[in-house]
């Protein structure tokens, strides 16, 4: 709840306490959902926090069953993914090209066919929101699913 409150600039006391206790829950109380969850929340300031509780539940709902990873989790990378624009969003599936769990610009570079300046700007924006993870050497971690899809 901490973590959200912080994250997302809602007061953790208020009166949507039980709402923002139910999103962390569905997070499975996992840090990378939490984040993504409240992130996302923090780039709408006109949505509430039952609007986000809403978009979870509908994309759980396209999603499918998800094990052991936390459907929630799996939803929020949902969400997060369609707030992309259209050109990092083909980046991001580019990326998933990339038979292993971390890339650098370079790799990055030759996969959208751009330079390793712009590949960089494009890694770091999707670190930024919280779809990739950054890793030492200049190369960025991808986020994989513990369980099966």
């Amino acid at each position: 709840m901490e973590l959200f409150a912080r994250l997302s600039g809602q007061d953790a006391a208020g009166p949507e306490r039980r709402m923002l206790e139910e999103l962390v829950g569905l997070c499975g109380y996992l840090p990378l959902g939490v984040s993504l969850l409240s992130a996302r929340l923090r780039r709408h300031p006109l949505w509430g926090v039952e609007d986000l509780r809403q978009r979870v539940v509908e994309a759980q709902g396209r999603l499918g069953e998800i094990w052991v990873w936390g459907l929630a989790v799996a939803a929020a990378f949902d969400l997060s993914y369609a707030d992309l624009p259209a050109g990092r969003q083909r980046f991001f599936r580019r990326l998933g090209q990339v038979p292993g769990t971390d890339i650098d610009a370079y790799v990055a570079a030759a996969l959208d066919s751009v330079t390793v300046a712009e590949a960089r700007r494009q890694l770091d924006a999707l670190y930024d929101d919280h779809l990739i993870d950054e890793n030492p050497g200049s190369r960025h971690l991808l986020h994989q699913p513990q369980g099966r899809l």
